[in-house]
């Protein structure tokens, strides 16, 4: 729970760290904000009390999008127009494609297959981004949905100066999570649209110059001195790390 875990503190700071590098340096720190994740910039960004987590109901609406695949609906017919608005701005000062860099074939996947996956029983809503003059300031809306009774919500945001993406469901679910008890589509359109998205943020990550001080320090932070754990039979997750 945002209001309870480490989570909230370690996330506020990356955040920090970015918008710095990118305001002082013009550095490249992408920022990838995954359900959980986009609740919690969202809160930071707009000022919220974080002691709340995502319970704040100013700002996170109840919604019936749990355990459900849905076609993104993107703002209007020419929304690649639209949206590269943000990249445009971008591009200005570097070449660092955004989401709205999402080629035609994965743009067709996304919103004629019902393959994003969505997960969360609060989200934003059109009316309250509307209203919060920090959150438009900072973000676009890339795509909505709607839930099971019809509400609204945003599914998918970009901000407007900084490598930062927002997304409320799992682009990389259909990969490789294989839950029974999921209704996550594993189709080949599915597999194509979240390596998209994982090659659009490491193509991002290629662009710091970031580096560890030492060799020996980065390979004692690497994964790889860890090993996954299989959970599939107790747990929705098929893999964990244990630490």
């Amino acid at each position: 729970m945002l209001n309870e875990s480490g989570y909230t503190p370690v996330g506020n700071k990356l955040l920090e760290l970015a918008i710095k590098a990118y305001d002082v340096k013009g550095e490249v720190f992408p920022i990838w904000c995954e359900c959980l994740g986009l609740e919690l910039v969202a809160m930071i960004i707009s000022g919220r009390n974080l002691s709340l987590g995502q319970y704040d109901q100013s700002l996170l609406s109840l919604t019936d999008s749990r355990n459900i695949s849905l076609k993104l609906d993107l703002p209007s017919a020419t929304v690649k127009k639209m949206i590269r608005l943000i990249e445009d701005q971008r591009q200005q000062d570097k070449d660092e494609p955004g989401l709205a860099s999402c080629p035609d074939h994965i743009i067709n996947y996304l919103t004629k297959e019902d393959i994003n996956y969505n997960n969360h029983y609060r989200s934003i809503t059109l009316e309250t981004f509307q209203k919060d003059e920090k959150l438009k300031e900072f973000f676009q809306i890339v795509s909505t949905n709607k839930d099971r009774k019809g509400k609204t919500f945003i599914s998918s945001m970009e901000a407007r100066t900084y490598p930062i993406y927002m997304l409320h469901w799992h682009p990389a679910k259909p990969q490789f999570e294989w839950s029974e008890v999921k209704y996550i589509r594993h189709t080949q359109e599915a597999i194509l649209a979240g390596q998209y998205f994982a090659d659009l943020f490491v193509n991002q990550a290629r662009l710091s110059s970031h580096r560890f001080p030492s060799r020996k320090e980065e390979k004692a932070a690497l994964i790889y001195n860890n090993h996954p754990t299989y959970t599939g039979d107790i747990a929705p997750m098929l893999q964990c790390y244990f630490w």
